[in-house]
């Protein structure tokens, strides 16, 4: 089976979606950290991990390891994103005086 542009596109798309869903999750989680701080954690890390499997499950059905590794692609290119954006407010905050 011979995996379409269109196809994989949407697939990079679905991956992006669940790179901003996980990585957005877990900086959300991280900000909101207190005294609550074990269970948000776990309680985060159960609804990120199901939202990450059913979609990598979603792409496994819909096609090939195509549509898997551009999913992932997509997964990746977010954490680069959201990593330097994180790095970028951190330096920003230490060159306020």
């Amino acid at each position: 089976m011979v995996a379409a542009a269109p196809e994989i596109l949407l697939s990079l798309g679905a991956g992006l979606v669940m790179g901003i869903v996980f990585f957005g999750g877990l900086w959300l989680t991280v900000r909101r950290l207190g005294n609550t701080g074990a269970s948000l954690v776990l309680l985060s890390l159960v609804l990120r991990l199901a939202v990450i499997a059913a979609g990598f499950y979603a792409l496994a059905h819909i096609g090939d390891w195509r549509h898997v590794a551009a999913g992932a692609a997509g997964m990746i290119l977010v954490r680069v994103v959201i990593s330097r954006q994180i790095a970028d407010l951190a330096d920003k905050e230490k060159s306020r005086p």
